[in-house]
C-alpha cells in the first residue's frame, strides 16, 4: 500500500489539527467551571465609591478608638476560641468572624446584653480569620487577626488605628 491510499484516520498530522484544538476547549471549559466556584469577595464593610476608588466609612473606628475598648481573645485548651468582654459597657454585641476569601463562609454571632463571654465552640484554626466586635447599633468597632501560624493563641481585639500607631 502505498503513502497516498493511507486513510485519513491512520495519519497522526490529522489527529494534531483535531486534538490540539479540542484539548484547548476542554481546558478553557475547566478553568472556567473552577474559577465559577472560587469568590473573592469585597469586605463585608460598607464603602462609598468615587470613580474606581472604594472609601471605608472609618467613624466607628474612629470612636472606638476615642473610647479605648480593647478586649483579649484565645483559644481554649479544648479547641473552643473565647472573647471576654470584660470593660465594655454592658449591652448587645454582634462578633463576625470574617473569612480572608469567600463571603458564604462568614460567621456572625449575636451576644446578648449582659454575657461576659463570647464562646465560639467550633472555631476553625487553621483559617486566617478577621474578627470584628461591634455593639448592636454600630456606634463603634473593635477588629483583630487570627494568624494560624502564630504560636500564641491570643488575638487581640483593638481600634483599627490602633495598630497603625507608629511605635515609640
Amino acid at each position: 500500500m502505498n503513502a497516498s491510499a493511507r486513510r485519513w484516520y491512520r495519519e497522526p498530522v490529522t489527529w494534531l489539527l483535531v486534538g490540539l484544538p479540542l484539548v484547548g476547549v476542554i481546558a478553557t471549559l475547566a478553568l472556567l467551571g473552577v474559577g465559577a466556584g472560587l469568590s473573592f469577595d469585597s469586605a463585608p464593610d460598607d464603602v462609598r465609591r468615587s470613580a474606581q476608588v472604594q472609601q471605608r466609612d472609618l467613624a466607628a473606628d474612629e470612636r472606638a478608638l476615642a473610647l479605648g475598648h480593647r478586649v483579649t481573645a484565645h483559644l481554649r485548651g479544648d479547641g473552643a476560641f473565647e472573647i471576654a468582654l470584660d470593660g465594655l459597657p454592658d449591652g448587645d454585641y454582634a462578633l463576625e468572624l470574617v473569612h480572608p476569601l469567600e463571603a458564604r463562609l462568614d460567621r456572625r454571632i449575636e451576644v446578648a446584653r449582659g454575657a461576659g463571654v463570647v464562646t465560639v465552640a467550633d472555631f476553625d484554626r487553621t483559617i486566617a480569620w478577621r474578627l470584628r466586635l461591634a455593639p448592636a447599633d454600630g456606634h463603634w468597632r473593635i477588629v483583630g487577626r487570627w494568624d494560624p501560624s502564630a504560636p500564641a493563641a491570643d488575638v487581640v481585639l483593638q481600634p483599627a488605628f490602633a495598630a497603625a500607631e507608629p511605635p515609640r
